[in-house]
């Protein structure tokens, strides 16, 4: 990338477009990105960036929609175009689309152009390099053919560039997820695969690297087959269906991304098999509405050992992440894949004003929505999670972590006083009065004046404002959270399990808590820190010594209640 600082228009604010927007934020580009989501624009503003209604289908004629183009475009000297092809529509439709953006960014005398194509420009069958794509290769999605509208831009006035992604993957797309009730189509094939980091990195890396043009494969070099691919997912929890099949010769293409790598591009996902590691275990996403709010959770789950999957659990295991965190941290995925079984499900979820959004999962970026947070919405959603599976027959155990773990054990109390305890309550390195936590004597003076508490996020070096509002809003309920108390009249099991070297919430805390509640076991662990060996982003299928004994404790804990 040059040293110059660029404005890029992202025709396309999707799962490639959105995230690649994110990153030319962080190192100081402008991002223009166009949307249909009145919803994602609002977002957008709020997190300074700059979202632009667009709908590519909504125009009367074809000049009205270059000159829409031509004035989103205005000041921006690369674009990206990442939307795909439109459902239900002709091959002629696609390829005035592809006119159409030709001749808008020729009009703004753009630097360059990068379009996203698929490698379903290759024949099915050999090794395939840039050169051997072919117009009468058809996409099975959309029934195009790609090569025929990549063609529109050949002899373009500006640098072109064409990045062909395989079977695209990463949150929310996993290749078994299609396989799950009716096994492979073809597993023999072999896996031509783009994880959502390369294909955004890839992006990146063709908007601004000087000589690059026209078409490049961006494919991990690993290709091994679906059945493959099975067997790893199978010891993961995945139906065994997926990993059964005879051994035979792998069949398919095998996509060459060679071009792209001696440009000095590098792909972070180079083994298929260890993706789907660090991918995990089964997942599905619910809903769990509160107010005029929606809580966004993870559910984890297994199959038996028959391949059957449940409708509804026997037992959910609700996991409550704490302060400056969210779902996606760190390895809590994973962990929650190891608490989950075919008969009990594990649910991670973000409170409703962590700070991150639906767009933008794994980073406190809504910094005013965080601000706005309370610790008693937290003890409310977090008691409607429980409800939900509540409502729905299940036995419920908590898991709350630090600041979490205070909001759970408050829940656990008030889930008891209403007639329908959880069946136990683990506490990983909990506070155990927030209170306690707030600033005192001048400090705690200049914020009401200041209106102003700052608190510095160590990882990313964002500053984050607590309003004085927050401190009054939790006195005025002090008496509903008040930890101690609550602790002193739970009945229900409780584990305490806390790191002695927890730099974040001192070892004494977990003491205090076990000497108030009627029926704990204390679990003290010589070393792991205050996240019990993980941090944020974690690498790898591997979870550290201390978390894997954190896991076997709580789970005897879940087995006992």
């Amino acid at each position: 990338m040059d040293g110059n600082k660029h404005t890029v228009l992202i025709l396309g604010g999707g799962w490639v477009g959105l995230p690649v927007a994110h990153e030319l934020r962080k190192v100081g580009h402008h991002a223009r990105v166009t949307t249909r989501k009145s919803r994602l624009i609002e977002t957008l503003h709020r997190l300074d960036m700059e979202g632009v209604a667009f709908d590519l289908e909504s125009f009367e004629s074809r000049h009205e929609r270059v000159h829409q183009l031509v004035q989103i475009g205005e000041g921006c000297s690369h674009w990206l175009l990442t939307i795909p092809p439109v459902r239900n529509q002709t091959q002629e439709f696609h390829l005035n689309w592809h006119q159409d953006v030709l001749a808008a960014a020729s009009l703004s005398k753009i630097e360059r152009l990068v379009i996203l194509s698929s490698t379903s420009v290759y024949p099915d069958e050999g090794k395939m390099k840039e050169m051997d794509a072919r117009m009468d290769s058809i996409s099975p999605h959309s029934g195009l053919s790609l090569l025929e509208c990549e063609s529109v831009y050949d002899g373009s006035p500006f640098s072109c560039c064409v990045l062909r992604l395989g079977a695209l993957i990463g949150p929310g797309r996993h290749l078994a997820e299609r396989a799950l009730r009716r096994g492979w189509k073809t597993p023999h094939k072999r896996i031509n695969a783009t994880s959502q980091q390369d294909a955004i990195s890839a992006c990146i890396h063709a908007l601004f690297q000087n000589g690059m043009s026209g078409p490049y494969n961006v494919v991990s070099p690993d290709h091994p087959t679906y059945a493959d691919f099975g067997k790893t997912c199978s010891s993961l929890g995945w139906p065994k269906s997926l990993a059964e099949a005879s051994a035979k010769e792998p069949t398919g293409r095998e996509v060459n991304s060679e071009k792209i790598i001696s440009t000095g591009f590098e792909f972070e996902t180079n083994n298929i098999l260890e993706w789907a590691k660090c991918a995990g275990g089964m997942r599905m996403k619910v809903e769990v509405p509160i107010r005029e709010q929606i809580l966004r959770c993870d559910v984890h789950y297994r199959c038996n050992a028959e391949d059957m999957l449940l409708d509804n659990p026997n037992e959910v295991v609700v996991f409550a992440h704490g302060y400056k965190g969210f779902k996606d941290w760190g390895a809590w995925d994973r962990v929650m894949d190891q608490l989950a079984t075919s008969n009990r499900w594990a649910v991670r979820f973000d409170f409703s004003h962590n700070g991150v959004t639906e767009w933008f999962p794994g980073e406190i970026l809504d910094e005013e929505a965080w601000s706005q947070n309370t610790y008693h919405r937290e003890l409310e959603e977090l008691v409607a999670v429980a409800n939900y599976w509540n409502f729905r027959g299940c036995k419920v155990h908590l898991i709350g972590h630090s600041r979490g773990g205070g909001i759970a054990l408050l829940a656990a109390h008030e889930l008891e006083r209403n007639g329908i305890p959880p069946a136990s309550l683990s506490l990983w390195a909990a506070v155990s009065d927030f209170h306690e936590r707030f600033p005192k004597g001048n400090d705690l003076k200049k914020w009401k004046e200041s209106n102003r508490f700052e608190v510095v996020n160590q990882r990313t070096g964002h500053v984050l404002v607590h309003p004085w509002s927050f401190y009054t809003s939790f006195m005025n309920r002090a008496s509903e959270l008040d930890i101690k108390a609550a602790a002193s009249e739970l009945s229900i099991p409780v584990l305490v399990a806390h790191a002695m070297d927890d730099e974040g919430v001192n070892p004494w805390e977990a003491r205090e808590l076990h000497s108030l509640l009627k029926k704990s076991t204390l679990w003290l662990l010589d070393a792991g820190g205050h996240t019990f060996g993980t941090k944020e982003p974690w690498p790898g299928s591997v979870l550290p010594q201390p978390m894997c004994s954190l896991i076997e404790r709580t789970l005897e804990h879940i087995s006992e209640a």
